[in-house]
């Protein structure tokens, strides 16, 4: 049996980088993490009337832009984002990345969103030239040009500012196709090293009991919540004013969030 696939590392992502197989056009500084590449935005955007002309994807002989530019012109508009854009609760907008990939055998790239923007419900999905899938790149769909990366922007709950360079999503890069850990050994890696344990009254941590399905590892939520003042969760409040993630601790939480207490139930809908 050759060797198993994997998660790329920060140190391959930068020979990624050294190699031109992820062009980097600006610095990378902290968008390499130590699993993760954190894409940026680039400096316009398209609003997409997606009631009319539905979600887009590309063919696999299409780009993204030729998709684009393919509808009507009144169901895609183009904005700037350089002096700052405010995203709209309802509509959908799709923004081109500054990097580009060059895919190649044996290799797949994933997307997933930022948690720190999932928080406030802003949805982003990944999509790439002539890859028509979402949050993921595929070598065989074209491997012999740089792929130029777009993300489908959908505010949920909250108008949102965004600027060129932020990053709002997180791609992972895999070398082989047997990444992912089957179900048997997800419990052989349990018995070296437990994932999750359970936090006794006292303070004292003890390895929960794994529960595994084909979807990997479960986890399960506290709804008791003895530690958060009785909190188990947060429900979005309708807010008009704008979210603008450029400004780091500048909104007061309660402002967008009701806070949703236990009550003394085992579960919650």
């Amino acid at each position: 049996m050759g060797e198993l696939g994997h998660s790329l590392n920060d140190r391959e992502l930068k020979e990624l980088i050294k190699e031109g197989t992820l062009i980097v056009p600006d610095p990378p500084g902290k968008k390499i993490q130590p699993t993760s590449f954190e894409p940026a935005l680039g400096d316009v955007a398209y609003s997409i009337d997606t009631d009319a002309a539905g979600i887009i994807r590309p063919k696999e002989n299409e780009t993204v832009y030729s998709r684009i530019q393919q509808l009507p012109e009144q169901l895609q508009k183009q904005v700037d984002l350089t002096k700052g854009f405010e995203l709209k609760k309802g509509f959908t907008y799709l923004i081109p990345l500054k990097e580009k990939i060059r895919m190649k055998p044996s290799f797949y790239v994933r997307s997933s969103p930022k948690s720190t923007y999932g928080r406030i419900f802003l949805n982003t999905r990944l999509l790439g030239d002539h890859n028509p899938c979402f949050d993921e790149l595929h070598h065989h769909y074209n491997d012999a040009e740089p792929l130029s990366l777009w993300l489908m922007v959908q505010p949920l709950a909250f108008n949102v500012i965004v600027h060129p360079g932020a990053s709002l999503n997180q791609l992972r890069f895999f070398e082989g196709f047997d990444a992912r850990l089957n179900m048997q050994q997800i419990h052989e890696e349990w018995k070296k090293n437990p994932l999750l344990y359970l936090e006794e009254k006292q303070g004292t941590r003890t390895p929960a009991e794994p529960h595994v399905t084909d979807d990997g590892l479960q986890m399960h939520l506290d709804l008791s919540g003895e530690d958060t003042g009785g909190i188990v969760g947060l429900r979005a409040r309708k807010n008009p004013i704008p979210l603008d993630i450029n400004r780091i601790n500048a909104y007061d939480a309660e402002d967008y969030f009701e806070p949703i207490k236990q009550r003394g139930r085992q579960s919650i809908i």
